[in-house]
């Protein structure tokens, strides 16, 4: 299960012996190839965002922090998670909202959908590494999620709950 776990989909292209294979991956992902479903993304600004987003796996959504880091509004940030979420390489988690507590929490979770290329864009470069990675928690929810969502029906919506007082 472990050696699923770090190894997914995409992983190959990312870990192969090729020089520069994922840039060119993120230099194509930012190119003409999907104008037609949204912006065009400078390569080096998608994969430090790609990158962002892994480090936050499984973490609450904090737009303004990534905006702040990447020097672009929230609004771009938005529209950046709109394209990759669009693309089926990142899953947002909306919040469970029926909860009446005083404290809501409106953000969603953000997931890159891949945990091997989760992996690759955090460097981490075997299983034993991984357990010892801070994102280790986040990388396994994901992997969860995304098996469980391959085997629920079509429309099935994902959310997650969380309580204020954890």
């Amino acid at each position: 299960m472990g050696a699923w776990w770090f190894s997914r989909k995409f992983v190959v292209g990312f870990r192969s012996e090729q020089p520069g294979l994922a840039s060119r991956f993120h230099q194509n992902l930012s190119g003409t190839g999907h104008t037609a479903i949204g912006p065009r993304i400078p390569a080096e600004t998608l994969e430090r965002f790609w990158t962002m987003l892994a480090h936050n796996q499984g973490s609450v959504l904090n737009a303004a922090h990534l905006a702040r880091n990447l020097d672009v509004s929230g609004v771009t940030i938005g529209r950046y998670l709109d394209l990759m979420t669009d693309l089926l390489l990142v899953r947002r988690l909306k919040p469970w909202t029926a909860n009446v507590g005083k404290r809501l929490i409106k953000s969603p979770k953000i997931y890159v959908r891949d945990s091997g290329i989760t992996h690759a864009l955090l460097n981490i470069p075997d299983y034993n590494s991984l357990l010892g990675h801070p994102v280790v928690g986040g990388s396994w929810e994901g992997f969860v999620i995304e098996n469980i969502m391959s085997v629920a029906p079509p429309r099935v919506q994902p959310y997650y709950m969380e309580t204020p007082w954890r």
